[in-house]
């Protein structure tokens, strides 16, 4: 697993398991097994933390309570601040709080530690006939401003196509639209594009090379 990007990647042995002895299966499956327990153990502290953060956050009236908001020319759209944080709820697909996000003053980006991340996000509005899918809060949140969808941020390209899927499963006859970033590496465009096939829909990229959403938006209003 890239936690930057949230890309995973399987790994398998090659050769037949009919070589490796079956205590050694039964041992490589307990591990297995093991991880999975610690792994969803983390999730639950990881969720509970995070509502006890989220309650003790304190919302954000004006634009100007955070460096981040203004520097992305975005209001707080349901963030909160947390301390000197900028604090993003992810939700799963129950709708239950799992998770955050904090964004400093800069613009740097962390998850609780331990927290799930795959198919979790982070609506911005109410649903809307049409709604979008975004990696980050701030491209979310210029779309949201600037078309008055309702967005749902999935955080990173790895992470489009898993909340794509979920999204779908929850609005079975919206239009969903991928708003991918256009990434230099071509990341971004790959996998909002993956994420539209998945669920039979549509992928939109910004486009001038290096830019996501926010970055085209702010541009066009305030640089001409």
């Amino acid at each position: 697993m890239d936690y930057k990007t949230g890309i995973n990647q399987k790994w398998r042995i090659s050769g037949s398991w009919e070589r490796i002895p079956c205590q050694m299966i039964a041992e490589i499956e307990k591990a297995k097994r093991e991880r999975e327990a610690e792994k969803l153990q983390r999730h639950v502290s990881a969720a509970k933390k995070a509502r006890t953060i989220w309650n003790r956050s304190k919302p954000i009236l004006e634009q100007s309570e955070h460096a981040y908001l203004v520097t992305k020319y975005i209001q707080s759209n349901g963030a909160r601040l947390y301390r000197e944080a900028l604090v993003i709820l992810l939700l799963d697909a129950r709708k239950q709080i799992v998770n955050l996000q904090f964004i400093s003053a800069e613009g740097e980006k962390k998850f609780l530690s331990g927290g799930k991340k795959k198919g979790c996000f982070c609506p911005i509005g109410r649903p809307t006939p049409i709604i979008l899918i975004t990696e980050g809060f701030a491209t979310g949140a210029s779309l949201h401003e600037e078309t008055g969808h309702c967005v749902i941020v999935a955080f990173d390209a790895g992470n489009l196509k898993p909340v794509a899927e979920v999204i779908r499963k929850m609005f079975p006859t919206n239009e969903i639209i991928i708003c991918g970033d256009n990434d230099l590496s071509g990341l971004g465009q790959t996998k909002a594009r993956e994420a539209a096939r998945a669920i039979s829909s549509k992928a939109t990229i910004p486009p001038i090379a290096g830019m996501d959403w926010n970055d085209y938006l702010v541009k066009g209003d305030h640089n001409g």
